[in-house]
């Protein structure tokens, strides 16, 4: 039987079988689906497989299958099946690559008359719009709010592209709390021209950030995605922070100050939307709890350093007119000095040693008084 290229590319790539069916081989491993549909989006949906190789790099495997379509054939008076995002997924599998280190595309991206499949990492938790989701208290929210962050500019924004398309579904977490962004159909790099989307698609795509939306090209920018960030981390402010305001108002200080940076990530002018950096930081230092388990994600935000405070003079308790600061001895030593030199009855030479004398006599006796009376012991003070 005649390989066509999509197999040929299949059997390159370690896989052989269909996914389409209950089993599949991947590097010699058996997958067998579990019959789950995990996702579903414009151009395909998830269903995850599982291997029972205790040794298998992978136990799970997410198999994105392609969203047919039926078009009229021009030369039958039916209508067909035809699988027009074959390039779509093989540039999908690239990101999945980029971002995980896993990505495989199964299929000819030429052929439009067959199914194309995507091998994808498989992430066992919910998407932050499932129904199930929970949040107990206020610190789950903020955490929830920081992981993402931290995702998003660690995994996407580092390698400078943009995900173009965050919304609730594309995000999922974990037992652990983690945060994994998905579905990357419309990422591309940053700096990338593409058209704008209809004005009256506004409403339907309104996670997306205003400038996409009009006639002629937009450059594509992570500002973006921080106004989408902004828009899902409003939704689950509504969802979920009625239920944290309470008569403690520092708590609901906290979560005013949240919100304030929800509303500055998703300011209409791009310039003006704050930046994920920031926004991490501002989301660490406003609230007592201090997110430690971030792990590799976390972010420091690139801030500019404090300078350095300058130590006020400390007070000195029991002498109120002596401060700590280095006081200056009057220099006495000089009248005297003076008098010893022009009226002391004795010779030159006797009179000179008579003011070294005096001169050394009163630097001793002015380290004395300073060492004594000046300088503040550190007993004398408590910390504030």
């Amino acid at each position: 039987m005649r390989q066509t290229e999509g197999e040929k590319q299949a059997v390159t790539s370690g896989f052989s079988g269909r996914p389409g069916k209950n089993t599949f081989s991947y590097n010699g491993v058996i997958y067998t689906s579990t019959g789950k549909e995990v996702g579903r989006g414009t151009f395909g949906h998830v269903i995850p497989f599982k291997t029972e190789d205790k040794n298998a790099m992978r136990q799970f495997i997410a198999v994105k299958f392609e969203n047919s379509k039926f078009e009229n054939s021009p030369y039958k008076k039916t209508r067909v099946r035809i699988y027009k995002f074959g390039r779509d997924f093989k540039e999908e599998a690239q990101w999945y690559k980029t971002f995980y280190g896993f990505g495989e595309f199964l299929g000819d991206e030429n052929n439009i008359t067959t199914r194309h499949y995507m091998l994808i990492p498989y992430f066992e938790g919910i998407a932050l719009d499932d129904k199930s989701l929970s949040m107990p208290d206020f610190d789950s929210l903020l955490f929830i709010f920081i992981k993402t962050l931290s995702a998003i500019h660690d995994m996407v924004h580092a390698k400078k592209a943009v995900h173009a398309d965050l919304k609730l579904s594309n995000l999922i977490v974990d037992s652990t709390r983690s945060v994994f962004p998905v579905d990357f159909g419309a990422t591309d790099y940053e700096g990338t021209s593409r058209g704008r989307n209809a004005i009256t698609e506004r409403k339907v795509f309104s996670h997306l950030a205003p400038e996409l939306f009009g006639e002629g090209e937009v450059e594509m920018k992570t500002t973006q995605d921080n106004y989408s960030l902004g828009k899902l981390f409003e939704k689950l402010d509504k969802r979920f922070s009625a239920s944290f305001f309470t008569d403690d108002k520092t708590q609901n200080e906290k979560l005013k100050r949240m919100q304030s940076v929800i509303a500055k990530l998703q300011a209409e002018n791009p310039s003006d939307r704050m930046r994920i950096p920031e926004a991490i930081a501002e989301l660490n230092a406003c609230f007592c709890k201090v997110l430690h388990s971030l792990g590799q994600s976390t972010i420091t935000a690139q801030t500019k350093k404090p300078e350095p405070e300058k130590k006020q003079p400390a007070k000195v308790a029991g002498r109120a007119a002596i401060q700590a600061q280095k006081m200056p001895v009057p220099p006495l030593s000089v009248p005297v000095m003076a008098i010893v030199f022009f009226v002391a009855p004795c010779s030159l030479p006797i009179r000179l040693c008579m003011i070294v004398g005096i001169a050394v006599a009163s630097k001793l006796l002015a380290n004395h008084l300073e060492e004594k009376y000046c300088q503040p012991k550190v007993s004398q003070f408590k910390p504030r």
